[in-house]
């Protein structure tokens, strides 16, 4: 596959992440408005999305593959990481949270686990997701028939 594909392919997800990466933008620019856990986890997506768009000059650049790789995967990596450590930092402030209203003697704060989505939101996520995947495959197919000159 060509890499100015590949790098169309970059482009177009990183422009679709933007419902992930802008809110992460608008935590980090709070500042100390926010807990340090959801700065930190912003962070992580930003980083992440990042790693996806530092992908495109690569492509167009004609970078070997395992350089591209290699970049990608480590943006990925400090992603994850950065992630979850602003899980662990959320885990220590709810702990802290409950340990501080406990000494004030009155009931501490109900912090309600969610289940996610239920019933039919849970079953449209579904298929929104899998009508993706597959019409991102069949895409895929036709752009690798095109280009070997089967179709």
């Amino acid at each position: 596959m060509s890499n100015l594909v590949l790098a169309l392919a970059a482009v177009a997800l990183t422009v679709a992440g933007t419902v992930w990466y802008l809110p992460a933008v608008a935590e980090l620019r709070a500042g100390a408005d926010r807990p340090l856990s959801r700065r930190v986890s912003a962070a992580g997506c930003l980083t992440g999305w990042g790693a996806c768009a530092g992908a495109v000059p690569l492509l167009v650049a004609g970078a070997p593959g395992p350089a591209t790789g290699g970049a990608v995967a480590a943006g990925v990596t400090a992603a994850g990481c950065l992630y979850a450590v602003g899980g662990a930092l959320r885990r220590r402030e709810l702990r802290t949270a409950a340990r501080d209203w406990s000494e004030l003697g009155g009931p501490a704060p109900v912090v309600v686990r969610g289940r996610g989505l239920g019933g039919r939101a849970a079953r449209l996520a579904v298929a929104w997701c899998l009508s993706a995947v597959v019409l991102a495959s069949a895409g895929t197919a036709l752009l690798l028939m095109a280009t070997s000159g089967r179709a």
